[in-house]
């Protein structure tokens, strides 16, 4: 797909460069169109993930990443296990632009390998 050399900085934008002296550094501008609450992104609610989305990830298409993940990951426990590590609450945390969906495929995933791990 190709950008539209014709389109134009949208007017909210304008103003927030304008109100900040006419500059603003290339962090600042990502903050602010990723992040701002009225126009943000991320903030709008307006976010499609997916194949017919704004972008898609390997979580989004299918859940193989989260299955090949799993086999390493209660591999790790049963490691630790070996190591004479035990505990009684381990967390796994899935960082990314996402809708939780190698979380929950992750645990599902385990609870099939390894149930006892859930």
């Amino acid at each position: 797909m190709m950008i539209d050399p014709t389109a134009r900085c949208p007017k909210w934008l304008i103003g927030r460069i304008r109100a900040c002296g006419g500059s603003i550094s290339f962090y600042e501008f990502m903050e602010l169109v990723l992040h701002d609450p009225k126009n943000g992104f991320y903030s709008t609610g307006k976010l499609r993930i997916g194949k017919d989305g704004d972008f898609c990830t390997s979580p989004s298409l299918s859940n193989d990443f989260a299955r090949l993940l799993a086999i390493q990951v209660v591999d790790w426990f049963l490691d630790l296990e070996k190591a004479g590590i035990h505990s009684e609450l381990f967390s796994l945390v899935e960082i990314g632009p996402g809708e939780g969906t190698l979380s929950r495929d992750l645990i599902d995933a385990i609870s099939e390998i390894s149930p006892a791990l859930i």
